[in-house]
């Protein structure tokens, strides 16, 4: 474990001032506008550690490279300094060469496009089979594309190193079987085929990065040089930064980024605990790869995911040891079933279609039916920081067992295998004297994993001691609001997309469930369509609620959703369950003969609807409310004011 910890140094100046800049950007992260104060103090500190030993001084080239950053966010600062905007969202398709890429680019998506189209997929195999392609999610049916998300594999459907590593992993052993190629030729055709895929598919970040980590090691093995893996990720965070800074700062550079360094970081400690498996058996070694490789991705993702949406899929790890492998084989046939296309063989072609189809449609059944029972995935609501600890936790228990495994229970265990081509003879170790008895090694490994386990059913259950509380989501032109029973989608969703995106996220079950009364969601009433796609995600478990749908077109919202979607009137009045009532009253289209009969008796709340550019507000109204014969315990608000109903009135 010394040396697994020590090759995290880096130990090329490159890595050294890629370190530098990065740790600029990260501090201005941290603590915005301060990069001056900072480089101040590590120009004060590179001074002082000139005096001390040469173990504790500080690089030259940390020092250049936070410079540089400053240099370039001074002299480019539209380019290099950091927009506050979603990071969530998509970025599009970028170009190297200009329009010529450009028409590239599209002729690439036709082609592909007419070539699903012959092979006459079934809707569902050919939405998946474009997913996987094309790495886009949005290609999925918003039913499959949840059920993806919640059983941790969505992954599989966005450009990542797992494409490319497959589709330059297939090139790769085959040129190199072949005689007379050499050594370089054979590493240099497949990085080449890649630089032409990420191309193709407009240099999604995620892709960047997995080619730009297969040039590095490719540069490696040319020159025969070793690289560690802080080097990997350091050089190609800095390339990345340098060429594209937007899309340094989303939420899919930091899952494509911490997924990877995960695995470089946990997977050789996991495999401790898994010495029970053999390495001489093929299948229990293959199962502890790519056991070893799913939680170490797991692990480096677990803090992204928390943070950017609250959420964790806290059994992906075993539907990913299914859906993965499985991936590994429908790749290449699917890439070769687009080649075989242009030779238009008819039979080559069908039969090779058809293998691909059968294998889409195995994955697509593990995808609908392992997702909800294997994913267990959880919104985190207000136990994200519990989460992120229990995060810790897990990396210091697999750190742990791993140094002690190694320094009482093991002798010489040669790892150096297991990072071929990054690290080599850097894991080969002396024989040390043996502590304790290898007989009591499968005592410990079944203690650390049942450790493991019940942390992660400790963090399953950890939202469960923070209920986050249902209330009502709401701006000027919407409301979101969970009675009872019933759940009222009232207004024009489109305006308030982010405020919904939210709550889905990290609190959809007090909207979309039972709720801590025991009731059960029955109905949902709707106004404008735009709310029918949040409506359609709370129903999507449970089909038998029915839809009241105020808004257009009702039947053919219900021929083509083959949802239970009827027609009914505007919601005008709502009974909350803490006794008082939410009244609508339009200022020019109800009448207050009628407004004052329905306030003669109870209390509530008049929620106050006005035509586009009026002047009226609810102050005005509760001033004037005596002169209306109005009784005191009614009160007028706007939709954006609906916050001030108490929770104990809403709910």
């Amino acid at each position: 474990m010394g040396k697994h910890i020590r090759n995290w140094v880096p130990c090329s100046a490159f890595s050294k001032f890629s370190l530098g800049t990065l740790s600029g950007i990260a501090l201005d992260l941290v603590f915005p506008g301060t990069v001056l104060i900072w480089i101040g103090i590590f120009i004060i500190l590179f001074s002082i550690s000139v005096f001390l030993p040469k173990r504790f001084q500080i690089a030259e080239s940390f020092v250049f490279g936070i410079l540089f950053l400053l240099v370039v966010t001074v002299l480019f600062p539209s380019r290099f300094q950091r927009e506050e905007k979603n990071t969530n969202v998509a970025v599009e398709k970028k170009t190297i060469f200009g329009k010529l890429e450009r028409k590239f680019q599209e002729k690439f998506r036709e082609r592909i496009l007419l070539h699903l189209q012959k092979a006459d997929l079934e809707k569902n195999s050919h939405r998946v089979a474009l997913g996987l392609i094309f790495g886009e999610p949005k290609q999925l049916s918003k039913e499959f594309k949840q059920k993806a998300k919640e059983g941790g594999i969505l992954h599989l459907f966005a450009a990542s190193g797992l494409h490319l590593g497959i589709l330059m992993g297939v090139q790769f052993s085959i040129l190199s079987r072949i005689p007379g190629l050499g050594h370089n030729f054979p590493r240099i055709i497949p990085l080449l085929t890649g630089f032409i895929y990420l191309s193709a598919l407009g240099y999604p970040v995620s892709l960047a990065r997995a080619w730009i980590f297969a040039g590095m090691l490719l540069f490696q093995g040319l020159f025969f040089r070793n690289l560690r893996p802080v080097d990997l990720l350091l050089g190609s965070a800095w390339i990345l930064w340098i060429w594209d800074p937007s899309r340094f700062y989303t939420v899919s550079f930091c899952l494509s980024f911490g997924a990877v360094t995960g695995i470089f970081l946990f997977s050789y400690p996991i495999k401790h605990f898994c010495n029970f498996l053999s390495d001489e058996n093929f299948l229990s070694s293959f199962f502890k790869e790519n056991l070893s490789i799913s939680f170490s991705a797991g692990l480096g993702t677990m803090p992204v995911l928390l943070f950017a949406f609250g959420s964790f899929s806290f059994g992906s790890v075993l539907l990913n040891l299914l859906v993965v492998p499985l991936a590994g084989i429908l790749l290449p046939i699917l890439y070769l079933s687009l080649l075989l296309q242009e030779t238009k063989i008819d039979f080559i072609i069908e039969s090779s279609w058809s293998i691909t189809e059968f294998l889409i449609q195995i994955l697509s059944y593990l995808s609908n039916t392992l997702s909800k029972p294997l994913g267990f995935y959880k919104e985190m609501g207000d136990a994200v920081a519990i989460g992120i600890l229990g995060w810790l936790c897990l990396a210091l228990s697999v750190f742990s067992f791993a140094w002690i495994s190694e320094k009482f229970f093991l002798n010489a265990v040669p790892f150096e295998k297991n990072f071929k081509n990054i690290q080599n003879s850097e894991y080969i170790y002396l024989n040390t004297k043996r502590i304790f008895s290898k007989k009591i090694l499968p005592f410990a490994e079944i203690g650390l994993i049942s450790w493991i386990v019940w942390i992660y059913i400790l963090l399953y259950k950890s939202p469960e001691l923070f209920p986050i509380e249902n209330r009502i989501i709401n701006n000027r032109f919407f409301f979101l609001l969970r009675n009872g029973d019933s759940l009222f989608l009232s207004g024009k969703c489109k305006y308030g997309f982010r405020a919904l995106s939210k709550t889905f996220q990290t609190s959809k079950k007090n909207y979309c469930d039972t709720n801590k009364d025991g009731e059960a969601l029955d109905k949902i009433f709707v106004e404008d369509e735009s709310c029918l796609t949040w409506a359609f995600q709370c129903i999507s478990d449970h089909p038998k609620i029915e839809i009241l749908y105020a808004g257009r077109d009702p039947e053919l919202w219900a021929q083509t959703s083959k949802m239970r979607i009827f027609k009914s009137q505007k919601t005008r009045e709502i009974r909350l369950q803490g006794g008082s009532t939410i009244l609508f009253f339009h200022t020019k289209k109800d009448s207050l003969e009628g407004l004052f009969r329905k306030t003669r008796t109870g209390r509530g709340w008049i929620l106050l609807e006005t035509p586009f550019g009026s002047k009226d507000n609810a102050q005005v109204w509760n001033r004037n409310r005596k002169l209306l014969g109005l009784p005191e315990s009614w009160v007028f608000l706007e939709k954006d004011e609906l916050q001030r109903i108490p929770i104990s009135e809403s709910f």
